[in-house]
Protein backbone atom coordinates (compact mmCIF):
# COMPACT_ATOMS: atom_id res chain seq x y z
CA UNK A 1 0.00 0.00 0.00
CA UNK A 2 1.61 3.37 -0.72
CA UNK A 3 2.27 5.83 1.85
CA UNK A 4 -0.30 8.67 2.98
CA UNK A 5 -0.03 12.39 1.49
CA UNK A 6 2.29 14.15 3.61
CA UNK A 7 1.05 16.66 5.65
CA UNK A 8 3.27 19.91 6.69
CA UNK A 9 4.13 19.02 10.49
CA UNK A 10 6.85 20.55 12.52
CA UNK A 11 9.34 17.22 12.93
CA UNK A 12 9.13 17.34 9.32
CA UNK A 13 9.36 20.27 7.94
CA UNK A 14 10.65 22.88 10.60
CA UNK A 15 13.20 25.07 8.68
CA UNK A 16 16.24 25.94 10.60
CA UNK A 17 19.51 27.58 9.67
CA UNK A 18 21.34 24.29 9.77
CA UNK A 19 20.27 21.63 7.17
CA UNK A 20 17.61 19.27 8.81
CA UNK A 21 20.49 16.08 8.69
CA UNK A 22 23.13 18.38 10.17
CA UNK A 23 20.49 19.34 12.87
CA UNK A 24 19.45 15.16 13.61
CA UNK A 25 23.06 14.42 13.50
CA UNK A 26 24.03 16.97 16.10
CA UNK A 27 21.19 16.58 18.12
CA UNK A 28 22.04 12.76 18.24
CA UNK A 29 25.74 13.21 19.47
CA UNK A 30 24.63 14.44 22.48
CA UNK A 31 22.87 11.27 23.61
CA UNK A 32 24.36 9.47 25.76
CA UNK A 33 25.30 5.55 24.13
CA UNK A 34 24.74 3.35 26.78
CA UNK A 35 28.29 1.10 27.90
CA UNK A 36 26.83 -1.66 26.40
CA UNK A 37 26.81 -0.39 23.48
CA UNK A 38 29.19 -1.72 20.43
CA UNK A 39 31.59 0.68 19.72
CA UNK A 40 31.64 2.37 16.69
CA UNK A 41 34.39 4.81 14.56
CA UNK A 42 31.78 8.39 14.43
CA UNK A 43 32.85 7.81 10.34
CA UNK A 44 31.34 4.49 10.17
CA UNK A 45 28.30 5.47 12.09
CA UNK A 46 27.48 8.36 10.32
CA UNK A 47 27.71 6.20 7.01
CA UNK A 48 25.29 3.65 8.75
CA UNK A 49 22.65 6.56 9.23
CA UNK A 50 23.08 7.58 5.75
CA UNK A 51 22.53 3.55 4.53
CA UNK A 52 19.45 3.24 7.11
CA UNK A 53 17.48 6.79 5.65
CA UNK A 54 18.52 5.55 2.31
CA UNK A 55 16.74 2.32 2.90
CA UNK A 56 13.87 3.29 4.41
CA UNK A 57 13.36 6.19 1.86
CA UNK A 58 13.32 3.83 -1.00
CA UNK A 59 10.68 1.95 -0.01
CA UNK A 60 8.78 4.92 1.95
CA UNK A 61 10.00 8.73 0.63
CA UNK A 62 9.10 10.30 3.79
CA UNK A 63 10.49 13.69 3.97
CA UNK A 64 11.33 12.73 7.97
CA UNK A 65 12.71 9.63 6.76
CA UNK A 66 15.42 11.86 4.20
CA UNK A 67 15.94 14.23 6.94
CA UNK A 68 17.32 11.94 9.43
CA UNK A 69 14.61 12.97 11.79
CA UNK A 70 14.67 9.51 13.06
CA UNK A 71 17.08 11.19 14.92
CA UNK A 72 15.61 13.35 16.61
CA UNK A 73 14.98 12.74 20.26
CA UNK A 74 11.01 14.21 20.93
CA UNK A 75 9.94 12.54 23.53
CA UNK A 76 12.97 13.69 25.66
CA UNK A 77 12.80 16.72 24.95
CA UNK A 78 9.07 17.33 26.49
CA UNK A 79 8.95 19.03 30.09
CA UNK A 80 7.11 16.31 31.27
CA UNK A 81 9.33 13.51 30.23
CA UNK A 82 11.36 12.95 33.73
CA UNK A 83 6.86 12.23 34.99
CA UNK A 84 7.07 10.22 32.32
CA UNK A 85 10.55 8.31 33.02
CA UNK A 86 8.96 7.89 36.89
CA UNK A 87 5.79 6.49 35.86
CA UNK A 88 7.63 3.82 33.58
CA UNK A 89 9.89 3.08 36.77
CA UNK A 90 6.78 2.95 38.69
CA UNK A 91 5.15 0.04 36.28
CA UNK A 92 3.11 2.26 33.99
CA UNK A 93 3.23 1.36 30.03
CA UNK A 94 4.29 3.60 27.14
CA UNK A 95 3.05 3.26 23.71
CA UNK A 96 5.17 4.97 20.89
CA UNK A 97 2.80 5.12 17.97
CA UNK A 98 4.30 5.47 14.58
CA UNK A 99 7.43 4.66 16.46
CA UNK A 100 9.12 4.30 12.91
CA UNK A 101 12.90 3.55 14.10
CA UNK A 102 12.08 3.34 17.91
CA UNK A 103 14.94 6.36 18.74
CA UNK A 104 12.73 7.44 21.66
CA UNK A 105 12.01 4.28 23.12
CA UNK A 106 15.74 3.22 22.71
CA UNK A 107 16.44 7.01 24.66
CA UNK A 108 13.87 5.85 27.33
CA UNK A 109 15.46 2.98 28.01
CA UNK A 110 18.96 4.54 28.26
CA UNK A 111 17.62 6.64 30.71
CA UNK A 112 16.75 3.96 32.52
CA UNK A 113 12.94 3.10 31.90
CA UNK A 114 12.27 -0.77 31.53
CA UNK A 115 12.67 -1.84 28.51
CA UNK A 116 9.32 -4.33 29.11
CA UNK A 117 6.86 -1.02 29.76
CA UNK A 118 7.43 0.31 26.51
CA UNK A 119 5.83 -1.16 23.18
CA UNK A 120 6.56 0.56 19.67
CA UNK A 121 3.67 0.37 16.91
CA UNK A 122 4.24 1.29 13.43
CA UNK A 123 2.29 0.11 10.62
CA UNK A 124 5.77 -0.43 8.30
CA UNK A 125 7.80 -3.80 9.79
CA UNK A 126 11.08 -2.39 7.76
CA UNK A 127 11.22 0.87 9.81
CA UNK A 128 11.45 -1.15 12.44
CA UNK A 129 13.76 -3.80 11.30
CA UNK A 130 15.87 -0.82 10.18
CA UNK A 131 15.77 0.52 13.54
CA UNK A 132 17.43 -2.74 15.31
CA UNK A 133 19.70 -2.90 11.88
CA UNK A 134 21.03 1.08 13.15
CA UNK A 135 21.29 0.56 16.90
CA UNK A 136 22.53 -2.82 16.39
CA UNK A 137 20.08 -4.35 19.37
CA UNK A 138 18.31 -6.62 17.50
CA UNK A 139 17.33 -9.34 20.36
CA UNK A 140 18.73 -7.35 23.29
CA UNK A 141 16.17 -4.65 23.35
CA UNK A 142 13.10 -5.83 25.49
CA UNK A 143 10.61 -3.61 24.12
CA UNK A 144 8.07 -4.97 21.75
CA UNK A 145 7.40 -4.09 18.74
CA UNK A 146 3.81 -4.47 16.75
CA UNK A 147 3.70 -4.32 13.17
CA UNK A 148 -0.28 -3.11 12.36
CA UNK A 149 -2.28 0.08 10.80
CA UNK A 150 -3.38 1.88 14.16
CA UNK A 151 -6.39 3.15 11.51
CA UNK A 152 -7.79 -0.14 10.09
CA UNK A 153 -10.63 -0.91 12.12
CA UNK A 154 -9.91 -4.60 11.88
CA UNK A 155 -6.05 -4.53 12.69
CA UNK A 156 -5.72 -6.73 15.95
CA UNK A 157 -4.30 -4.71 18.67
CA UNK A 158 -5.38 -7.48 21.36
CA UNK A 159 -1.57 -7.76 22.36
CA UNK A 160 -1.81 -4.19 23.71
CA UNK A 161 -4.95 -4.27 25.68
CA UNK A 162 -4.18 -3.05 29.30
CA UNK A 163 -0.63 -2.44 28.69
CA UNK A 164 -0.46 1.12 27.84
CA UNK A 165 -1.07 4.05 30.67
CA UNK A 166 0.82 6.92 28.47
CA UNK A 167 0.86 7.19 24.34
CA UNK A 168 2.96 8.46 22.48
CA UNK A 169 2.34 9.85 18.87
CA UNK A 170 4.82 12.56 17.80
CA UNK A 171 5.66 10.14 14.69
CA UNK A 172 2.07 9.01 13.93
CA UNK A 173 0.28 12.45 13.52
CA UNK A 174 2.33 14.07 10.62
CA UNK A 175 1.17 11.02 8.18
Amino acid sequence: MPPLPHQSHESCTRSTAASPQTESINTWKTWQVPPSAPQKPPFLFTSSLHLQRDKGHAIYPYPCISQLRFLSLHLSSQPTYPAILSRLKAGHGLLDVGCCFGQDIRKSVTDGAPAEQIYGLDKEAVFIDLGSELFRDRGSLRSKFVVADIADPSADLGELEGKMDILWVSSFLHL
